[in-house]
C-alpha cells in the first residue's frame, strides 16, 4: 500500500474545509486503486494534513494527472497553499478503522 501525504497552512474553519471536501471526496474515490483518506486539521494554526491511501505507488503514480488537478482545486477551494507533498510504504496500520469510527 502506498499513502500520498500532503500538508498545508492557511486553512480556512473546519466547516469550510468539510465542504470542499465533501465536494472533491467522491471524485477522488473514483480514481484506479483507491483504498481511503485521512484528513487532519489544525484549526486554530491554520494547518492540515491529507493522507490519501493507494493498492500500490504504481498504480498512484499512474493517475497523477486526475490527482494533481483534484488537489490544486481543494487548496484553490480552501484558500491554502501546500507546504509539502510526500510519497510513504506503507509498512504497518493497526486499528485504524476502529479510531475512524469511534
Amino acid at each position: 500500500m502506498f499513502a500520498s501525504v500532503l500538508t498545508g497552512t492557511g486553512l480556512v474553519g473546519k466547516e469550510e474545509a468539510k465542504r470542499v471536501i465533501d465536494q472533491i471526496l467522491p471524485r477522488q474515490q473514483t480514481l484506479p486503486a483507491f483504498k481511503g483518506v485521512l484528513f487532519l486539521l489544525d484549526e486554530k494554526g491554520g494547518k492540515g494534513m491529507g493522507i490519501v491511501f493507494y493498492e500500490s505507488e504504481d498504480v498512484a503514480r499512474a493517475s497523477s494527472e486526475a490527482r494533481d488537478r483534484l488537489r490544486k482545486q481543494a487548496v484553490s477551494q480552501m484558500g491554502a497553499s501546500i507546504s509539502s507533498l510526500e510519497g510513504y510504504e506503507v509498512v504497518m496500520a493497526s486499528g485504524v478503522a476502529e479510531l475512524i469510527q469511534a
